[in-house]
């Protein structure tokens, strides 16, 4: 019928009317019913008539993405970097949760919506290892010092800057978010850069055995935001800052954007779980209740429903300074 060029138009007809075409089509089909042999009769569908592929018209902005990324991973080759950097993520996550996750694990932890779009596209770029630092400027001629770390004078590795470096606040920041979380009865784990990379995969679960999804998503927010923190703090220090020992972060700067982007984090679900929200954003009201609670400055005096209060702040504990006891 395809390979006709005019129309072809389909009509019900009644049987035994005395139709021509009609009774010629029985005619033939008694003929075919009484054949010993069947015919053998070619099905292939000439080439230029096959339809390959979905019609246009129907398919989704999210089916044709799902189509040319699949298209593409058939050329893709693994990069050695990512290989073992997955893996190191990979042994941080087993010794922490008792649990192998699998690479499709690992990548769709970096996508969850408990983390800000920015951290999201960090933890990719870091799960690549493609980080303009250490090694990268030593392939480049008259940046090659780049890759070294002035201070420490140590190659300026993302491990080094995460759990080395005392120009990027991370042993300060390390130690805030531990204290954040253990006062929660959540274990931080072991500083390394692994254990920062596997921020949304936290695993905790309550007494009962079922998963403690506030827990899981208050971890998720401190190690990711404290994570993000130490990088921007980095990338100040050797970009704006150029190093000058004069402008350097001071331990008051540090713990004081710790806390304001935590509080910008508390803020924000706040807003998104009142009910003014658009549905497809909004967050379960108790989830949000429960993520934080235990975790507010004066938590006592606040109104067992929050939501809508205005001035609700993350807690630190006071610490004193170094030689001071009274």
């Amino acid at each position: 019928m395809r390979s006709r060029r005019g129309n072809t138009y389909l009509a019900k007809v009644k049987e035994h009317a005395g139709i021509e075409g009609n009774e010629g089509a029985d005619r033939l089909a008694n003929i075919g019913a009484q054949c010993e042999h069947p015919d053998e009769i070619s099905l292939e569908i000439p080439d230029q008539y096959c339809i390959r592929g979905a019609k246009f018209s129907t398919l989704t902005q999210a089916m044709l993405y799902k189509g040319i990324r699949e298209r593409k991973m058939t050329k893709y080759k693994e990069r050695p970097a990512t290989e073992l950097t997955i893996e190191s993520v990979r042994t941080v996550v087993t010794a922490r949760t008792n649990r192998v996750p699998s690479d499709s694990t690992i990548w769709k932890s970096i996508r969850s919506l408990d983390m800000d779009r920015k951290i999201r596209a960090f933890l990719y770029r870091a799960l690549h290892n493609l980080q303009r630092v250490g090694k990268y400027w030593k392939k480049i001629p008259q940046h090659e010092y780049k890759a070294t770390c002035g201070t420490c004078n140590k190659t300026e590795s993302m491990e080094h800057i995460f759990t080395e470096c005392v120009n990027t606040g991370q042993q300060q920041i390390w130690n805030i978010a531990s204290q954040v979380l253990q006062s929660r009865g959540i274990d931080p784990g072991l500083k390394s850069l692994s254990n920062w990379l596997s921020a949304g995969m936290p695993n905790i679960k309550r007494p009962n055995g079922r998963a403690g999804k506030a827990k899981n998503r208050f971890f998720t927010i401190v190690m990711s935001e404290s994570l993000y923190l130490i990088w921007l703090i980095r990338c100040e220090w050797r970009m704006e800052k150029e190093e000058n020992e004069l402008d350097k972060h001071t331990s008051q700067e540090i713990e004081a954007r710790w806390k304001h982007r935590l509080n910008r984090r508390l803020r924000l679900d706040q807003a998104m779980a009142r009910k003014k929200m658009t549905e497809w954003r909004k967050l379960n009201k108790n989830l949000v209740l429960n993520t934080w609670r235990g975790s507010l400055n004066r938590e006592a005096q606040l109104p067992e429903d929050w939501i809508g209060e205005k001035g609700v702040l993350v807690s630190i504990e006071d610490r004193r300074p170094p030689g001071r006891n009274r």
